[in-house]
């Protein structure tokens, strides 16, 4: 037999596998189902499961050992596999929910091993413990709460919207002492292997494993009217269309139309509403690191409703909310493209779906050019009306800051501290160019350094782009009439000196105090564009903020009054500026500073 090398740990079993809460134990038939008093060592056992094809095959088990309080208030059986094939691939990333049977009757679904282990060895979730995931009391709602992007003292930074979702996904996904593991779930995709491997990392803090090149559902029409039942594939699609990415796992038991899958959670968030599918096994690919069987999605056929410690539990015929997406590509070295797919709503995956979608034209043909532009407009249809319009240009970046971009907003809208949004539809242009229009500013040429108010600032900017090409901008700011004498210094800069400017001047535009706040303070955001050049000359502030509203040319016994300490709304002093925004044309990486001097 071959050993089993480093597998993903799930050192917290009270959170993947089994929560602390303790439930109480449902009546069963034990006509049907046998109970874990009546298990002993050394009684015979078989499972169900897929090796190839469609084709359900039973595999000869025997009973180890049953140990009591695994987990505070659950139980676990350990069971040897004898049949040659386990012996041969060992444990099997796919085989979760495969059900086991003792005495003729269900006992429960495979589920767990442990690491390193030289035997198929396998961990047991009893079948009354996986019949409880869905019983929620009418109107009671177990998803998991408390996970915000942002927070209404601060203004949205997408960058650190990014690195916190990235932490989430680090404690999930948090290390440990070696000890049980769940078996890991394949996740096939038909997204270009280079995307794959981009997101790769993300996928397995979920205790996935994604594999490249698992084909598309279309391919299997034949295969269409197969039912869900004991053994078969359960398939989690949480893309399909013209990119399928879906998650594989096994059916322990169905009772009318209700499944119960998988012997452990999937993410263990409560109630969730995924689509769920038989599924197509093309082969079991022993491996030294984890065997895992090679899959794929053949068609939904209804929705999982409820993701648990210790299964997942899903209505046949029902149907889970999806989010269409329509994707355009333009390249340099190709014809344009179109694609569309639905995408599953979860609040930990469709932001990295979302992430990969608008990755993809960077991967549909040759790759990246090493010199490259690349232009990406996203907008987030939402069911209420509103739209939040995701519009700008990368440079030497790739996909890769558009993608973060997108995983950063769709992640906001689905987990925020008001309401999770919902997404009706996704649109995604992208244009990539092998040209790099980064430029910087070689000088500043100012027609007059002393005015008088009311006259003009007027300048003349000169950039160097990265081919060693020159172009020349013209600038103007009009000068108040009402300015007070003195040294005024002017900024000219690209996106990041702007951005970085505008966040400390006037953050009130992008914090958000409430649902509509945080659609509008997103849209502020994306108005922010690389390709532009921003000239700024900041005025002596006059005027208050009082929330988000600009309270200008306020008196100063009003602004004292205003600015009392114990009031507890949010008031600041409101910034004056002049700006003027211009078209540029390339992406400005660097900034200078000219003074100038008013006169009367």
């Amino acid at each position: 037999m071959q050993k089993i090398g480093p597998v993903k740990i799930l050192p917290i079993l009270s959170v993947i596998l089994f929560p602390l809460a303790l439930q109480a134990k449902v009546d069963i038939d034990k006509t049907k189902y046998i109970t874990i008093d009546e298990i002993r060592p050394e009684m015979k056992a078989w499972c169900l499961t897929v090796y190839d094809g469609v084709k359900i095959e039973q595999f000869e088990l025997k009973v180890i050992s049953v140990v009591r309080d695994y987990d505070p208030g659950h139980d676990a059986i350990l069971v040897m596999g004898v049949d040659e094939r386990f012996k041969h691939t060992g444990p099997v990333a796919g085989c979760s929910g495969s059900p086991v049977f003792i005495d003729g009757r269900l006992a429960g679904a495979l589920a767990f091993g442990w690491s390193f282990s030289k035997d198929p060895l396998y961990g047991v979730t009893p079948i009354e413990e996986m019949l409880q995931a869905g019983q929620y009391p009418s109107g009671q709602n177990k998803s998991e709460g408390g996970f915000c992007l942002i927070s209404p003292s601060e203004p949205i930074n997408l960058q650190t919207v990014a690195k916190r979702f990235e932490s989430r996904l680090e404690k999930i996904g948090s290390s440990g002492p070696a000890g049980a593991m769940r078996l890991l779930c394949p996740v096939s995709t038909t997204l270009p292997s280079g995307l794959c491997e981009q997101i790769k990392g993300p996928f397995e803090k979920f205790g996935f494993m994604p594999l490249a090149g698992g084909g598309r559902a279309t391919r299997l029409e034949q295969y269409k009217n197969i039912a869900l039942e004991r053994g078969s594939i359960l398939a989690v699609p949480l893309c399909e269309g013209d990119f399928d990415i879906s998650a594989i796992g096994t059916i322990t038991e169905v009772v009318g139309d209700k499944i119960y899958g998988f012997g452990h959670a999937f993410e263990n968030q409560g109630q969730i509403d995924l689509p769920m599918g038989t599924g197509y096994v093309h082969t079991v690919v022993s491996n030294i690191i984890s065997s895992f069987k090679f899959g794929q999605m053949i068609e939904v056929k209804g929705a999982l409703q409820a993701d648990e410690s210790t299964a997942v539990y899903g209505v046949i015929g029902k149907q889970a909310a999806t989010i269409p997406v329509h994707i355009t590509i333009d390249r340099y070295d190709d014809a344009r493209r179109e694609y569309n797919c639905k995408l599953a709503v979860h609040r930990y995956f469709t932001p990295l779906l979302a992430r990969a979608m608008i990755m993809i034209p960077a991967y549909v043909k040759a790759g990246e050019p090493q010199d490259n532009t690349v232009y990406y407009d996203m907008n987030i249809n939402l069911m209420d009306g509103k739209t939040v319009s995701l519009s700008n240009v990368s440079v030497m970046q790739g996909a890769g800051e558009a993608g973060q971009e997108a995983m950063s907003v769709v992640g906001i809208l689905l987990n925020n501290p008001w309401k999770q949004a919902k997404i009706e539809s996704l649109d995604i242009k992208v244009e990539i160019v092998d040209k790099t229009r980064l430029a910087k500013i070689d000088s500043i040429e100012l027609a007059d350094r002393t005015i008088e108010p009311g006259g003009a600032a007027e300048m003349t900017i000169t950039l160097d782009n990265y081919h060693g090409l020159r172009s020349r901008h013209s600038a103007c700011l009009k000068i108040p009439e009402n300015i007070q004498p003195g040294s005024y210094r002017i900024q000219i800069g690209g996106f990041e000196s702007y951005q970085d400017y505008i966040f400390k001047n006037a953050a009130y535009k992008f914090k958000a105090g409430s649902y509509d706040e945080m659609i509008s303070a997103l849209n502020n955001i994306a108005a922010i564009k690389r390709d532009k050049m921003y000239v700024i000359m900041e005025l002596p502030r006059s005027g208050m903020t009082i929330n988000r509203y600009e309270l200008s040319d306020l008196p100063a016994t009003r602004m004292m009054l205003l600015a009392d300490e114990k009031r507890t709304i949010d008031v600041a002093a409101m910034p004056q500026r002049l700006e003027q925004i211009l078209p540029g044309g390339c992406v400005i990486d660097d900034g200078a500073t000219v003074e100038i001097e008013i006169e009367k």
